[in-house]
């Protein structure tokens, strides 16, 4: 097993098309995006006991909300701290330890809400869920800019939309499996995170599978930097930022009496725009030259 994860069995030979990684790359940052549509639990979990309404023990927002930031800080810990490991590792084994963390978080999660215990909850989607996200972020992320050294621009635009596009696919995915599931004695989200954590750790774990790396005799085309962008503690930034944003702009919306349809919807027609100007505007990065490069460095 240690051997079929290994980043030396995963080297590209030559000519291979670097286009080949994109099903591998979307693969994941469609599994994880899903974190972007986590308010569409919020109403269903406040009412697990009561089903239609809330009744005395449900869990209240607030103490749901703490599941999201949770996630967002494991997203920041484990991308920032798992780094290094994701580029010493390569791509297979750091996608696979992704999936393992996202999958299994997600079913620890339904047994929380099955058990109605909090803390499981926390345990699964916030803190494993969250490792999951730094990782699963941040493998396609790494793996694009060694295949995309000229159009770096590019590269981060298309972790971006696909990391953005899982919400707009998830979210009403999520939607349809509560309403599949909801019965007189559930509201049905213990059974939607088991079928989505299953159906992510498949997805993630197959799409880890795929990836390749260049051959190390490789020639980057000519104008494209050697060394590491500087922005891509940037990027895991807005990863970080963009679920954040989008969540609390839903929850802005509900209190100010806006329906939870209506503000969800709007929430995703503006995610949807933004992702598109950004993927538009990433598309129109030009690399920095060797030179111009070294003489901005002179500059600072």
């Amino acid at each position: 097993m240690a051997a079929l994860l290994s980043k030396e069995r995963i080297v590209a030979p030559f000519g291979y098309q670097h286009w080949r990684i994109l099903p591998a790359v979307l693969g994941i940052e469609l599994s994880i995006g899903q974190i972007y549509a986590f308010s569409v639990f919020d109403l269903p979990l406040s009412r697990a006991l009561g089903i239609t309404a809330s009744v005395p023990g449900d869990w209240q927002r607030s103490t749901l909300s703490w599941t999201f930031t949770l996630a967002m800080l494991c997203l920041g810990l484990s991308a920032a701290v798992g780094g290094t490991w994701v580029e010493t590792a390569g791509p297979r084994k750091s996608g696979t330890v992704a999936a393992c963390c996202w999958g299994s978080g997600f079913c620890i999660a339904a047994a929380g809400v099955h058990w109605h215990q909090i803390a499981l909850v926390y345990l699964g989607y916030g803190v494993l869920g969250g490792c999951g996200l730094g990782l699963g972020y941040l493998t396609p992320l790494a793996t694009l800019l060694t295949w995309f050294a000229d159009r770096r621009g590019l590269a981060t635009g298309l972790a971006i939309a696909g990391f953005g596009g899982g919400a707009i696919l998830g979210a009403p995915l999520a939607v349809s499996l509560m309403q599949r599931f909801a019965s007189p004695t559930s509201v049905g989200v213990a059974e939607t995170f088991l079928v989505l954590g299953v159906g992510s750790f498949l997805a993630m774990l197959g799409s880890a599978l795929l990836f390749r790396l260049p051959p190390p005799g490789r020639q980057a085309p000519a104008g494209a930097p050697s060394a590491p962008p500087p922005y891509v503690t940037l990027r895991v930034g807005e990863a970080v930022a963009g679920p954040m944003l989008v969540n609390y702009m839903h929850e802005f919306q509900v209190a100010k009496g806006v329906s939870h349809t209506e503000a969800y919807s709007s929430t995703m027609y503006l995610m949807a725009c933004l992702l598109i100007v950004g993927f538009l505007c990433n598309c129109a990065v030009q690399p920095i030259s060797h030179t111009r490069a070294r003489l901005m460095s002179r500059d600072f």
